[in-house]
C-alpha cells in the first residue's frame, strides 16, 4: 500500500486603492509673425511654438508665491536661424542672437486669461510691431520679464521666459514685423 498526501500552501492578496486623479499640468506658447514690406503689402507669415525654458518655469512657480517683482514681458525677435534649448538664459543662450535691427524689444498689452475644457489660454491683444532699420534674416522671438528686464536691445538682465524658432526668413530695411503671442495651460 502506497500512500501518498498532496499538500498545498496559497496565498492571496488583494490590495485595492482607491482611485487617484492625476493632473499633469503642460504650457505652451505660439509665436504668429506677419512680414509687411514699406508700402504694406503681406510678404511673409509664420507660426511657431516655442519652449517654456526651464528658468520661466521657475518664474511661473515663485510668481504663484507672490515671492517675484512683475516687470515686462518684452518681446524681441532672434536674428539668423537659431537652436533654442531648454536651458536658455538671458545671460546664457549660445543657440542663438537677439535681432538688433530694431529701436527696442515689444511690449505686449495681454488680455484676460479664458479657461474652458481643462485649458487655460492668454493671449496678447493685437500686435507688437516692429520697424526694420536693417536687413537681414529673423529667425525667432523670445519673452524676458521680472526684475532686470528692459526694452534694450541686447540687454541680458531679467528672466528669459520662453524663445522659439523657425527657419529664418527675410525681412529689409523698412519692413514692418508684427508679432502676435499666446500661452496655455492644460
Amino acid at each position: 500500500m502506497i500512500e501518498t498526501n498532496h499538500l498545498r500552501e496559497g496565498i492571496a492578496s488583494v490590495l485595492d486603492r482607491p482611485a487617484t486623479q492625476q493632473n499633469l499640468l503642460g504650457i505652451a506658447g505660439r509665436f504668429h509673425l506677419e512680414c509687411r514690406d514699406r508700402d504694406g503689402n503681406l510678404k511673409w507669415t509664420e507660426d511657431f511654438g516655442n519652449a517654456v525654458v526651464d528658468a520661466g518655469k521657475k518664474y511661473l512657480l515663485d510668481a504663484m508665491n507672490n515671492s517675484i517683482s512683475a516687470v515686462g514681458p518684452y518681446l524681441g525677435l532672434i536674428s539668423g536661424t537659431p537652436t533654442v534649448a531648454q536651458t536658455d538664459t538671458m545671460s546664457s543662450h549660445t543657440g542663438w542672437t537677439e535681432w538688433t535691427s530694431v529701436a527696442a524689444r515689444g511690449t505686449p498689452t495681454w488680455t484676460a486669461a479664458s479657461a474652458t475644457g481643462g485649458t487655460a489660454t492668454k493671449t496678447h491683444s493685437g500686435s507688437v510691431s516692429f520697424a526694420m532699420t536693417g536687413s537681414g534674416t529673423v529667425g525667432g522671438c523670445f519673452i524676458v520679464l521680472g526684475t532686470g528686464a528692459v526694452t534694450t536691445i541686447g540687454n541680458t538682465g531679467g528672466i528669459l521666459y520662453s524663445a522659439g524658432s523657425f527657419t529664418g526668413k527675410a525681412v529689409a530695411s523698412g519692413d514692418t514685423l508684427n508679432v502676435t503671442y499666446s500661452t496655455t495651460l492644460s
